[in-house]
């Protein structure tokens, strides 16, 4: 079994060379009430992930996909979050490259990624804007675009969807974007 339950979050410091480009910027937008606090949420959902929860999400990238595996492919997870669906790409065998704009998540994918998985080479975690065209040139193409429930967030929600899905023309997109209703 790859996964235990209750991954525990480390800290900034022990994820190595990471650089917290945005991480004042993101911290001071929370305490000006600005931006929530997802990076939060998403360590509070480390304490209780398990393997199916990880199942769950190789299932639904299998079926948006119509594929068994991801051998050969490249995924960008935008808004990685907790990093459950870039380390369910991962197991299905994509390349995978991970960013988020709040810090916090960026130490859960990394304490995720370094938690269950061993070949961390093919899948690198940054922290990036989907705002900040010149950060997703650089990270070249890939063949599928993933961002869950992420881009409204931002924003810009348009011009965030512009910048991701032009990093990638030919790629398969998959964009979500949660809502509500009054009746719940």
């Amino acid at each position: 079994m790859y996964i235990r339950s209750g991954i525990g979050m480390g800290t900034v410091e022990e994820t190595g060379s990471l650089q917290l480009t945005n991480a004042g910027q993101a911290v001071g937008e929370i305490r000006e009430g600005k931006r929530f606090p997802f990076g939060a949420n998403w360590a509070s959902f480390l304490t209780e992930f398990d393997q199916g929860r990880v199942e769950g999400s190789k299932a639904a990238l299998q079926g948006m996909l119509g594929a068994a595996d991801l051998v050969g492919k490249t995924l960008l997870d935008v808004g990685c979050g907790s990093g459950i669906h870039s380390l369910a790409a991962r197991l299905l065998n994509a390349q995978v490259v991970s960013f988020d704009f709040d810090p916090l998540a960026v130490a859960c994918t990394l304490s995720l990624q370094k938690e269950l998985v061993s070949d961390e080479p093919r899948w690198q975690v940054l922290e990036g804007s989907a705002l900040d065209r010149e950060f997703l040139k650089r990270l070249g193409s890939f063949d599928i675009v993933y961002s869950w429930g992420v881009l409204h967030h931002t924003g810009a929600m348009w011009a965030s969807i512009d910048n991701v899905t032009g990093v990638s023309p030919a790629a398969a997109c998959f964009l979500s974007r949660s809502t509500t209703t009054r009746d719940g």
